[in-house]
């Protein structure tokens, strides 16, 4: 455990990890969704041994995965939570557990990851008593404010563009609905919610003191999830499957506002709170 926790090499891997997740998002169109979300979803899992141990990052694994996978063949099935949406077949790579491809699974944990990283570094890291109600119930609520962050930031481009998934009624943001954004946090919520509640019935479940390289690389982590959706190879009129039509030039630009004031100031925020730690030595 101390060699997951310490060693150089594995900082090291974990940087060249956010580095292949930037590399591989500029590919040809291809290769560019499955590679970026393995790199994301390989650093959630060592990155988040190094916190919570090998036992409880797979505890965290497993929760996201079962409730998201669990909630979007729901959603798929019923149109609740989400809205009224299906997942089109040969659209995302893959195989498929239900109705949802297992890709899926990958964007939920990479980036519900780091957005438990990084709300837990905005609430003065409340996961290291995990017993109090901070940790408990708010650390929940506000990470899943931030993972919604990433989907205001990418939904418009992933669907109404690039119709990975279709939303058959449309919506007004750009051809996504307001329930979407209520769906996504509801689940959200539900695995952060039970990971917190498991973290309170362990005694000392986290290690305490990292060193701020630990929170960087999360920060960065995040903001580069968040860049890549800003990436539009060129703009033209999309119509969604309510028949409206969207300038995706509009897009982009609203793309790049949310990500700066909303994705970038969470960062921006989280940095701080870094420089506020007392950075213990000889710890990476």
């Amino acid at each position: 455990m101390d060699t997951i926790r310490k060693s150089p090499w594995i900082t090291f891997l974990l940087w060249l990890l956010i580095g292949v997740y930037l590399i591989a998002n500029l590919l040809p169109e291809t290769f560019n969704l499955l590679y970026p979300l393995v790199a994301a979803f390989l650093f959630g899992l060592i990155h988040g041994a190094r916190r919570y141990g090998v036992k409880g990052i797979l505890i965290f694994t497993a929760l996201c995965l079962g409730i998201s996978f669990t909630m979007e063949n729901i959603g798929v099935a019923t149109g609740f939570p989400f809205g009224n949406y299906d997942y089109p077949m040969g659209a995302l790579p893959g195989p498929r557990i239900g109705l949802v491809p297992l890709i899926i699974g990958l964007g939920y944990f990479g980036t519900g990851y780091v957005s438990w990283v990084l709300a837990n570094l905005l609430l003065d890291r409340p996961d290291r008593q995990p017993d109090n109600p901070y940790a408990k119930f708010a650390l929940p609520v506000i990470a899943s404010f931030v993972m919604v962050t990433w989907d205001l930031v990418m939904d418009p481009s992933s669907s109404t563009l690039g119709q990975f998934w279709i939303w058959h009624d449309g919506g007004g943001f750009f051809g996504v609905p307001l329930s979407n954004y209520l769906g996504w946090y509801l689940t959200v919520w539900l695995f952060y919610q039970a990971f917190a509640l498991y973290l309170g019935l362990k005694q000392n479940p986290v290690f305490t003191n990292p060193s701020k390289i630990f929170w960087y690389q999360a920060i960065v982590m995040y903001l580069s999830i968040g860049f890549v959706a800003t990436i539009f190879p060129s703009f033209t009129n999309v119509t969604d499957r309510a028949g409206r039509v969207w300038w995706t030039g509009d897009m982009a630009e609203t793309t790049v506002i949310f990500f700066l004031f909303s994705m970038v100031f969470i960062c921006a925020f989280s940095l701080i709170k870094v420089f506020q730690i007392n950075d213990p030595p000889g710890q990476s």
